[in-house]
C-alpha cells in the first residue's frame, strides 16, 4: 500500500514595507537649520521641513490634506497598514526633535505623541507672541541703514529679511515702502541714486533698485581707485572712509 505524498509549503515571513524616508540617517543634511527661540529663522525653518516632507511624502503627517481626495487616500494608507503609518510618524516626529534647540525640545516632547500635534505645538510657540515680534521687527527694520553694512548688497539683503519677517507675522510691507525705506538708510556718497530713484513714478520694484543701488556702488569704488586723495571730493572721501571702516570690521570679526 502506497503512502500518500505529502508537500510542505515554505513561507516566506513578509518583509516590512520599505519607505525612503527610512534612508534619511542625517535629517541635518536636508533641513541645516536648527529651531530656536529666535523667531526669525522659523519661516526658513518650517519651509525647508515641509519641503522635505514633500519629497519623501509624509507631509500629510504634519499638515492634513484639505482635499477630499486626498484626504481618503491618506485615510486608506494610514488603515491599510497602520504599522507602516506609525513608523513614518515617528520618524517625522524624530526630524522635528533633531533640528531643534534642547529649549525648545524640553518645551515640545510629549509622551505617545504624534507628528501633526508636535508641528502645531511648534508653530502655536511663535505664533502666539506674534505682535511683540511684529513691533520687534519693525524697530529693526526702521533703524537698518546702510552705514552699518559693509555693501549694499548686505544691507538690501537684510531689508528684504525683515520685509519677509515681518510678512510671517501678517505685517506685509508694500514695495513703496520697502524702496523708500532702502533709499531712506543710505548715505550722503548716494544722494544721486537718490534724486534717480525718487524721479520714478511709480516706484521701481525692489529687486531693480537693488541692481541699480548696486551698480551705483561698483561705479562709485571704480571711480575711487581712480581718484586721487587729493582731488576725491568730499562724498567720496566719506565713502571711501565707510567702505575701509567696514572692511576692517569684517576683517575683524572673521579674524575673531
Amino acid at each position: 500500500m502506497t503512502e500518500p505524498t505529502t508537500h510542505s509549503i515554505k513561507t516566506t515571513p513578509q518583509k516590512p514595507n520599505f519607505h525612503y524616508a527610512f534612508a534619511i540617517t542625517n535629517v541635518k543634511s536636508i533641513i541645516p537649520i536648527t529651531l530656536d527661540n529666535d523667531s526669525s529663522i522659523y519661516l526658513s525653518w518650517s519651509a525647508l521641513f515641509q519641503v522635505q516632507a514633500r519629497v519623501h511624502n509624509v507631509l500629510d503627517h504634519i499638515i492634513p490634506p484639505t482635499d477630499e481626495k486626498d484626504q481618503q487616500t491618506a485615510e486608506q494608507t494610514k488603515n491599510n497598514d497602520p504599522n507602516l503609518w506609525n513608523r513614518l510618524d515617528a520618524v517625522v516626529l524624530q526630524w522635528m526633535y533633531a533640528t531643534v534647540t534642547q529649549d525648545i525640545l524640553s518645551s515640545i516632547l510629549v509622551i505617545n505623541d504624534t507628528a501633526e500635534n508636535c508641528w502645531m505645538r511648534i508653530a502655536a510657540m511663535f505664533r502666539d507672541n506674534k505682535h511683540s515680534r511684529a513691533v520687534h521687527l519693525e524697530h529693526q527694520f526702521a533703524n537698518t541703514n546702510l552705514e552699518d553694512f559693509p555693501s549694499t548688497k548686505a544691507y538690501c539683503n537684510r531689508l528684504k529679511l525683515l520685509v519677509d519677517q515681518l510678512d510671517n507675522v501678517d505685517s506685509p510691507v508694500n514695495n513703496t515702502r520697502l524702496v523708500l525705506k532702502m533709499i531712506s538708510g543710505l548715505t550722503d556718497s548716494y544722494v544721486g541714486f537718490l534724486t534717480y530713484i525718487q524721479q520714478h513714478d511709480p516706484l521701481p520694484q525692489f529687486e531693480t533698485a537693488k541692481s541699480r543701488l548696486e551698480l551705483e556702488e561698483s561705479t562709485m569704488a571704480q571711480r575711487i581707485a581712480r581718484e586721487s586723495s587729493n582731488t576725491s571730493s568730499p562724498a567720496i572721501e566719506r565713502e571711501k572712509e565707510r567702505v575701509e571702516h567696514n572692511r576692517f570690521v569684517t576683517d575683524s570679526s572673521v579674524c575673531y
